[in-house]
Parts: structure tokens; C-alpha cells; sequence
């Protein structure tokens, strides 16, 4: 089974624990530089720091009438 290096974490794993994407042109998938987990834990992290951000702004927008 063919293996791929993480850039994120630094661990060779096998392809199919490898975020992939398919090719707009030839319709190939295209292994990313990062592997599953690693694209899950920042994703989860944008995105709980994009809702605070989101709240914030909310809460600010209100209190100056903006």
C-alpha cells in the first residue's frame, strides 16, 4: 500500500488516511499534504474561533446600533 508523509504531524500513513481531492480537469483524486485527523482538528478549531469571532461581532453590531 502506497504512503504519504503529513506535513502537519510529521507521520507516514497509508493513502487512505490522507485528505484527497478530485481534479477538475482529468477527474483523478489528488492526495493533500495533510491527513484526515489533522485537517478535523483544524477545522474544528477555525471554526469555533469563527463563531466567537461571529459573537463578538453580533454582541458589538447591537450595542452600537451599527
Amino acid at each position: 500500500m502506497d504512503t504519504k508523509k503529513c506535513n502537519k504531524c510529521g507521520k507516514v500513513k497509508p493513502l487512505p488516511e490522507m485528505t484527497r481531492r478530485r481534479d477538475e480537469e482529468t477527474g483523478e483524486f489528488k492526495y493533500l499534504a495533510y491527513c484526515k485527523s489533522c485537517k478535523a482538528e483544524y477545522q474544528k478549531s477555525t471554526r469555533l474561533k469563527n463563531t466567537a469571532l461571529s459573537q463578538f461581532l453580533s454582541r458589538q453590531s447591537q450595542a452600537y446600533g451599527i
